[in-house]
């Protein structure tokens, strides 16, 4: 039994970065989506949704804070390799597809707004009960 509590919680991590990684993929190739000539935002509503929900997987199935960095590492290089030209000269984030360039301010901004409700959870310690808060009438 002790072994399975460690692996579940590496397992949480690796699962939470590798989504993140995914989903870093796909919110890259969502980017440049048009309809009827228009871009159409969906990758920073993805970022914006998908994010948090990341980090919180990776630091509550780790019981660790600094655990938020396996999903938001793995999503921020594929970010940085969406921005750049490769050999061939092909280009996710392009100059006019401001989409890209929200997508990846808004993500990572919700990477950081994911970690907030664990930091102030940390912080403020175990929360007490009403019984706990109020004191007791003695001779009643």
């Amino acid at each position: 039994m002790r072994l399975v509590d460690p692996a579940l919680r590496v397992a949480a991590v690796v699962v939470a970065a590798a989504l993140g990684g995914v989903t870093g993929v796909y919110e890259a190739l969502l980017s440049p989506l048009y309809w009827h000539g228009f871009h159409v935002p969906l990758s920073p509503v993805a970022a914006l949704v998908v994010n948090p929900l990341l980090v919180l997987l990776a630091c509550r199935g780790s019981g660790r804070l600094l655990a938020a960095l396996a999903p938001a590492l793995p999503w921020m290089a594929v970010m940085v390799l969406a921005a750049d030209r490769t050999a061939e000269g092909d280009l996710i984030f392009a100059g006019t597809n401001w989409v890209g360039l929200v997508t990846l301010f808004a993500g990572s901004i919700a990477f950081a707004l994911g970690v907030v409700p664990l930091v102030r959870a940390s912080v403020a310690g175990p929360a007490r009960t009403v019984s706990q808060s109020s004191p007791s009438t003695p001779g009643v």
